[in-house]
């Protein structure tokens, strides 16, 4: 058994934060341990310590959105900080809670009901992963977990400082890439950019971005992105 895993899931549990118990062939999913309902399971200190003994190399996340009150903002590409740069153009990018990852680092920022409105539970700004938490839920690993061979690490700790509100002009830039996604007929890809007509576009350009989502969400841009507009 992991015990360094086990100690942060009963500190985070303590804290009184909606913890994830993460298994499978990557280490990621809560459905693995607990089945359909993740979401809205809630456990108890004598759970989170049966279920480590079951399944000894779990890792922990953090239900986001509204029961945590977490937003993470992921780096997981070589652009990506830059393109956070430019998510906060105009606006200073406060100390928040920050932890690394194998494709980078997670921001934590303080979930609002004006963040809510977005609407989604995870997309894409250029880049960047958005976990809003909104609709169906969504989670993410936290410090100790390990997957691919690497154990996140807090490089600013929840403990260190308190969770940064989204600033209104980032949260009007994501509401405007979602808002663009639900309206448009098959133009737009998963980053928010502009595509020209499939007719001319081949649907390979899609194939790397469809690949970072959930089936569900990739089926439904999909299905999107061949409906005619004319």
């Amino acid at each position: 058994m992991n015990f360094s895993v086990l100690e942060a899931a009963l500190a985070y549990h303590d804290a009184n934060l909606p913890i994830t118990i993460c298994a499978g062939d990557d280490g990621k999913h809560p459905g693995a341990v607990v089945g359909k309902g993740w979401q809205r399971k809630r456990f108890t200190t004598d759970e989170v310590e049966r279920l480590f003994q079951d399944h000894p190399h779990a890792n922990v996340g953090v239900i986001l959105g509204k029961p945590s009150g977490i937003i993470d903002i992921e780096c997981d590409a070589p652009e990506s900080e830059s393109d956070l740069a430019g998510l906060f153009d105009g606006v200073e990018l406060p100390v928040t809670p920050t932890y690394k990852s194998p494709r980078g680092k997670h921001r934590l920022f303080a979930w609002s009901a004006e963040s809510d409105r977005i609407g989604k539970a995870k997309f894409y700004w250029k880049s960047l992963e958005v976990r809003i938490g909104a609709g169906k839920g969504a989670q993410s690993l936290l410090p100790p977990s390990t997957t691919d061979g690497f154990t996140r690490h807090w490089l600013v700790g929840l403990d260190e400082c308190d969770l940064s509100p989204l600033p209104a002009q980032v949260v009007e830039r994501l509401k405007a890439v979602t808002h663009a996604t639900q309206r448009n007929t098959g133009n737009v890809d998963t980053t928010g950019h502009v595509l020209g007509s499939l007719c001319s576009t081949t649907f390979s350009m899609l194939h790397d971005q469809l690949l970072r989502l959930e089936p569900e969400e990739a089926a439904e841009i999909a299905i999107r992105a061949c409906i005619p507009d004319g």
